[in-house]
């Protein structure tokens, strides 16, 4: 008898333990990277110059934290995105998130124009944290609010906020209504990005076992993570 109390005893024990280990990995996640550390994302485009030929040829994007560097007092990763096509498109992207939270503090876009590499640095307003979205950018870091948490309650509705996304260029700094709701989907989360600048909804898929979304879908763009 004192067995089998002991038993049921164990097995209730990592039950529980299983069930809070789940309910953690569910409820305030935050990607958990390290330096050095790289993943691909491949993108498709839509043509928006061709009713025939409704999305343009796939890019995979090359990620890799280079390292960690203080901005603005602020801890920082150092996050390189490269397209497989660097030589041709002159197209990449340098993120600083805060090691805290992944909270963007300054970006780096560099682009093509008339065949020259050109460069832009945006400096994200600290007291107006939100969203990063990539605007115009072809380069895919668009970023949620994190943690990422499950609503409270079970009606379905998810948990929202709205803000601004303040940004500095060229001195000049910009305001711009946005919005991110976030839904449980059993596995992780579904988060919603929304923007006043026209461009439509986005929809991001986040697993906790991933340091990246594996999936987003937008009107201009969708991509799927690759290891």
């Amino acid at each position: 008898m004192e067995n089998r109390f002991r038993f049921f005893k164990f097995v209730l024990t990592v039950m529980f333990v299983c069930f809070s280990v789940t309910a953690f990995s569910l409820d305030g996640f935050i990607p958990q990277w390290t330096v050095g550390q790289t993943w691909h994302v491949k993108a498709h485009y839509r043509n928006i110059h061709s009713k025939a030929k409704k999305w343009l040829e796939p890019i995979t994007w090359n990620f890799k934290v280079r390292g960690e560097k203080v901005i603005n007092g602020e801890l920082c990763y150092v996050l390189q995105i490269v397209p497989d096509q660097i030589r041709h498109m002159k197209t990449l992207g340098i993120l600083f998130l805060s090691k805290k939270d992944l909270h963007a503090v300054k970006v780096i876009d560099i682009f093509q124009v008339d065949g020259k590499a050109k460069s832009q640095e945006r400096i994200i307003g600290g007291s107006h944290i939100s969203p990063l979205l990539r605007n115009d950018s072809m380069v895919p870091y668009d970023l949620p609010l994190f943690p990422l948490s499950a609503p409270a309650s079970v009606d379905n509705t998810g948990a929202s906020f709205g803000g601004e996304n303040a940004v500095k260029i060229d001195g000049v700094n910009f305001l711009e209504d946005t919005s991110q709701t976030c839904l449980s989907d059993g596995k992780g989360f579904v988060v919603i990005l929304r923007s006043s600048n026209g461009k439509g909804n986005m929809e991001q898929k986040w697993n906790p076992d991933f340091p990246w979304a594996v999936s987003m879908t937008s009107s201009a763009m969708e991509y799927q993570f690759e290891k």
